[in-house]
C-alpha cells in the first residue's frame, strides 16, 4: 500500500470519507499520489474534515519517537499555553528537544525577540524538558526559518533523524515545506489538523531528516468548540490587537457570542484592563442583562457573528457554567484557543460564562 505524499495517510478507494481515500483509477495507475482530500486543500482551499481521534495522534507519534534522535516542538507563541500540551510533555519529557516559537511576526511591536526570548525561557521552566535550544521564527516571513539547522548541525554534525511534533495549526509541516522548497508536497493549509499521520523526509544536501507528525488537539482550546470557519478568524493569524478597558463595577466584557466576562470587584474598584486578540474577535461592552440576551441562540446581531449560522447550534448545545476568578495585577488571565487578558490595574475579580470545557490559566504577564 502506498501512503499519500500529502497528509500521510495510507491510500484507499473504499470510504470518501475516511483518510487517504482516491479513486481506484489513481490507486493503480499512481503510487505517488496525494488524497482528495489533500488535492482539495492545496488546489482549492476546500477543507475536508475527517475525525481522528487523541489516541490515534498519540499512537502515530508514538511509532516514530523511538527511531528519532531529536524533537523539533513547533509551537504557537501567541498561544504558547496550549501549544505546551500536557500529552506532547509526556512523550518527548526524555529526548532532546529544540523548541521553535512561531508567529513571531503577529506580536505587538513591543515584544522584540530579546524580551520574548527571556519570558519563554522562564516558562519552560515549568515543563523539565530537555531543551537544547530556542529558535523564534515566522513561517510567513521565513524570519528565523535558517537558524534552525544551524542549531541541528551544531548539535548533530553527522545528521540526525529528528521528530516534528506540536499542537494542530502552529505550522509544522509548513516549515518543514520551507526547507523541501520546490519538492515540497506536504498539505499545508489554513485549516488545522491536515497532516493525518507522519511523513519524513530528507532536507536536501543534508544529512537531516525530518519526520511531521500529527497535530496533538490539546485539550480546552474555545477554538476547537467552532466550525473551522470560525475556528480561522479566532486564532491570530495576523497581527495581535490590544484594546484597553476600564471595568465598571458589573460591567460584562463580550467576545463575540464565545463567552462573557463580569466585573465582580468591588463598587469602589475600576480595574484596568488589556484584552489581546486576533482582530476578527469583537470586544462589546454591556451589562449582565444584555450579555445573556445576546448569547441566546435565536437571536441573529452584528455583535456575535462568531460562532456562524453553521456552528452556532454546535456551539450553544455546549453546557455553560459560571465560574468566578481573581487575577492579580500584573498577571495574564490565558482564554485557551483565543487570547490573553493582561490585568494592568487590580486585582480583577471576574464571573465568566463560558463552556464548561475551555479552559482558562493564569501565567506571568507577558507584554508588560
Amino acid at each position: 500500500m502506498y501512503k499519500c505524499l500529502g497528509c500521510g495517510a495510507m491510500l484507499q478507494d473504499k470510504d470518501e470519507k475516511k483518510p487517504g481515500y482516491v479513486s481506484e483509477k489513481v490507486l493503480i495507475e499512481k503510487s505517488n499520489a496525494i488524497c482528495k482530500r489533500c488535492f482539495k486543500i492545496k488546489n482549492y482551499g476546500e477543507y475536508i474534515p475527517v475525525k481522528l481521534s487523541k489516541e490515534d495522534y498519540v499512537k502515530e507519534v508514538k511509532k516514530v519517537l523511538p527511531s528519532s534522535e531529536l524533537v523539533i516542538l513547533v509551537v504557537d507563541i501567541i498561544e504558547f499555553s496550549s501549544s505546551m500540551d500536557e500529552d506532547i510533555i509526556t512523550l518527548i519529557k526524555d529526548k532532546p528537544v529544540i523548541l521553535v516559537v512561531n508567529k513571531m511576526d503577529i506580536l505587538p511591536r513591543q515584544m522584540n525577540p530579546s524580551k520574548t526570548a527571556v519570558w519563554i525561557h522562564e516558562r519552560l521552566k515549568e515543563y523539565k524538558l530537555k531543551v537544547l535550544d530556542v529558535a523564534m521564527i515566522s513561517n510567513i516571513s521565513n524570519y528565523g526559518v535558517n537558524g534552525i539547522l544551524r542549531k541541528i548541525n551544531h548539535f548533530y554534525k553527522n545528521g540526525v533523524n529528528a521528530v516534528v511534533m506540536g499542537a494542530t495549526n502552529v505550522g509544522k509541516s509548513t516549515l518543514i515545506n520551507n526547507y523541501l522548497a520546490k519538492n515540497s508536497v506536504l498539505t499545508v493549509s489554513k485549516y488545522p489538523g491536515t497532516t493525518l499521520n507522519f511523513v519524513k523526509m530528507r532536507i536536501p544536501d543534508t544529512k537531516i531528516v525530518l519526520i511531521d507528525t500529527p497535530g496533538i488537539i490539546p485539550k480546552g482550546r474555545i477554538s476547537d468548540e467552532v466550525c473551522e470557519k470560525c475556528n480561522l478568524k479566532i486564532v491570530p493569524t495576523k497581527k495581535v490587537v490590544v484594546k484597553r478597558v476600564k471595568l465598571d463595577f458589573e460591567r460584562v466584557i463580550m467576545l463575540n457570542g464565545l463567552l462573557f466576562i463580569q466585573n465582580i470587584n468591588n463598587e469602589n474598584e475600576r480595574p484596568i484592563i488589556d484584552i489581546y486578540t486576533g482582530p476578527d474577535i469583537s470586544v462589546h461592552e454591556t451589562n449582565i442583562d444584555k450579555a445573556e440576551e445576546l448569547m441566546d441562540r435565536t437571536i441573529v446581531n452584528e455583535i456575535i457573528k462568531i460562532p456562524c449560522d453553521e456552528c452556532i447550534d454546535t456551539y450553544y448545545d455546549n453546557e455553560f457554567v459560571y465560574t468566578e476568578y481573581s487575577i492579580p495585577e500584573n498577571t495574564d488571565f490565558v482564554i485557551k484557543g483565543l487570547g490573553w487578558i493582561a490585568v494592568r490595574r487590580g486585582p480583577l475579580n471576574i464571573k465568566v460564562k463560558a463552556p464548561k470545557n475551555v479552559e482558562f490559566i493564569t501565567r506571568e504577564v507577558f507584554i508588560k
